[in-house]
């Protein structure tokens, strides 16, 4: 179990700080392509009618690596409510029981993601690229998801093993 726990952990940790980067880069080119964008149609009077279309596929992406960043550090939004309530003991299972039940839906999702992904045919208005490539947008940034949580639920099981039922109260 724990060379199982450390497998998942690891490469949690190593996507984290891929996906950080391709983050600062998606962004970094995000903040050009909107700048062209406007010189181009204030200064020079013409617009580029891919450029909005790319800006917004850009930003999907964006937010979907930044949800997976968020999740493996919990900052989505929990219930504060049982953290200061209940004992270490039963909110560590609390929490397991969550992750467990947050797992069976992402399994459910990336199913229906991946199956809507295969169907798609449609082709993008202005670029005329295929909407695959935005649509599997949702399977990889559920797929980082799913990884990370991987290794939640897996340190959990190890540290049950082990006795182990301390529980950070702050996230």
């Amino acid at each position: 179990m724990k060379r199982l726990k450390q497998i998942f952990i690891s490469l949690s940790d190593l996507i984290n700080t891929v996906v950080k980067y391709l983050c600062i880069g998606l962004v970094g080119f995000l903040v050009v392509l909107v700048l062209v964008t406007v010189f181009f149609r204030y200064v020079l009077g013409m617009g580029l009618g891919w450029s909005d279309e790319l800006a917004r596929y850009i930003n999907i992406w964006v937010a979907l690596f930044g949800a997976s960043i968020a999740f493996k550090y919990g900052d989505h939004v929990g219930i504060e409510f049982f953290r200061n309530f209940l004992p270490d003991k039963a909110l560590r299972f609390f929490k397991f029981f969550i992750n467990l039940l947050v797992f069976i839906f992402m399994i459910i999702a990336e199913y229906y993601f991946y199956s809507y992904f295969l169907k798609s045919r449609a082709l993008t208005p202005a670029m005329q690229i295929p909407y695959r490539w935005i649509q599997i947008s949702l399977f990889v940034g559920f797929a980082i998801m799913l990884i990370h949580l991987l290794s939640f639920l897996f340190t959990d099981i190890d540290d049950f093993l082990s006795g182990n039922f301390s529980v950070n109260r702050e996230r």
